[in-house]
């Protein structure tokens, strides 16, 4: 989980009484950010979800095998936001 926001708020009437306001978010990746793959896919039905942590498969199309690692997890980057990795070399198939 990642706190996103916290707020410390008075009350101008109670001064004495004073309470705190936290928000929590957790970082979703985005199944549209999912790499795009000449001669295959990442299917968002081969996703464990998009959470963080929670990979999707690449799957090459048929004659093709895949020529980099073919998996890609949701990972916090910059900024507490989610993305999906990326190998240095990108994902491939070849045929």
């Amino acid at each position: 989980m990642n706190v996103s926001l916290f707020t410390h708020r008075k009350n101008p009437r109670l001064w004495f009484l004073q309470f705190c306001h936290l928000t929590v978010s957790v970082p979703l990746c985005s199944y549209a950010d999912l790499p795009v793959i000449a001669s295959g896919h990442f299917y968002v039905e081969s996703c464990s979800g998009k959470e963080v942590g929670d990979v999707c498969l690449m799957q090459c199309e048929d004659n093709y095998y895949p020529a980099t690692d073919i998996e890609t997890r949701c990972q916090i980057s910059g900024s507490a936001k989610a993305a999906w990795s990326f190998p240095e070399d990108g994902f491939h198939c070849t045929g």
